[in-house]
């Protein structure tokens, strides 16, 4: 699968302080590189209100990415909007 990075979580990884938090993300990232859908990643849930908006629970922290998928398509694209640590506003700001 392809992974394109936004702005907004490229600014979002940049401020992390937590290097922990970084490590696994990096991982998770190398995961959805080799699969070949987006549920093949675990931890993989749907934005309630936005269908094409998921959520990676990576600890603490939410990887929000942009999924969907085309019957065209060859190659299944993800984009990556968001990395941050979960509390009441997290999802909010994305509707």
């Amino acid at each position: 699968m392809k992974v394109v990075l936004t702005n907004q979580f490229e600014k979002s990884v940049l401020k992390l302080k937590d290097t922990l938090a970084k490590k696994r993300l990096y991982s998770v990232i190398e995961k959805l590189q080799e699969a070949d859908k987006l549920q093949d990643v675990s931890n993989v849930i749907n934005i309630v209100g936005l269908p094409d908006f998921y959520r990676i629970r990576i600890g603490d922290y939410r990887l929000i990415v942009l999924y969907n998928p085309t019957k065209n398509e060859l190659i299944l694209t993800v984009y990556l909007v968001d990395y941050v640590k979960r509390n009441e506003k997290t999802y909010k700001k994305h509707k």
